[in-house]
């Protein structure tokens, strides 16, 4: 089996399996049944098999930066760079803006934060803002970056409860 960026991440950082929050282990589990079927599989089954490893390679990986950033100090793996065509196309964008794409993009912002603020308002509404996952919130809308403690979204903001788990508190805005 190849090596993935979440085992060179775990042996980098000294971390067990064992010691990893149980739906990061559930995952790595997933992934391990998966890579050992891809010897199985032909054809477009394994490149479909492989296109699922390498999601679930980077989601594992990504939920241990986001579990233990933090705590380490010692996290000698980095990113693999990912040059997908879309990625490419963006840079390109990015590099030739004209005047008017700014103003663009600020009115979408604008609108996105609308769009989120309106999730987390139903959400409220429903009292529904106890151990929010952060899985749970991808599946309403909010695709954002959770890293942070407090997320302001509006009138709202997320609030992180705990370290080991990506579970939020959601909370209105005082305003004076």
């Amino acid at each position: 089996m190849k090596k993935t960026t979440f085992n060179e991440f775990l042996e980098a950082n000294q971390i067990k399996i064992d010691d990893l929050p149980k739906p990061i282990q559930d995952k790595i589990g997933i992934y391990e049944e998966l890579a050992d079927q891809l010897d199985d599989t032909i054809d477009e089954d394994k490149q479909a098999l492989e296109g699922m490893l390498q999601d679930l390679e980077d989601e594992i990986y990504e939920d241990l930066l986001n579990e233990f950033e933090d705590q380490l100090s010692n996290n000698k793996v980095k990113e693999k760079p990912r040059a997908s065509a879309t990625r490419k196309k963006q840079t390109e964008k990015q590099t030739i803006k004209q005047p008017n794409e700014d103003e663009q993009d600020q009115q979408a912002a604008a609108q996105q934060i609308n769009e989120l603020e309106k999730i987390l308002d139903k959400l409220f509404k429903s009292g529904n803002t106890d151990d929010l996952s952060r899985t749970f919130l991808r599946s309403k809308g909010l695709d954002i970056d959770f890293s942070a403690w407090e997320i302001p979204i509006g009138k709202y903001v997320l609030l992180r409860q705990s370290v080991f788990h990506i579970h939020f508190r959601l909370a209105e805005i005082e305003t004076e």
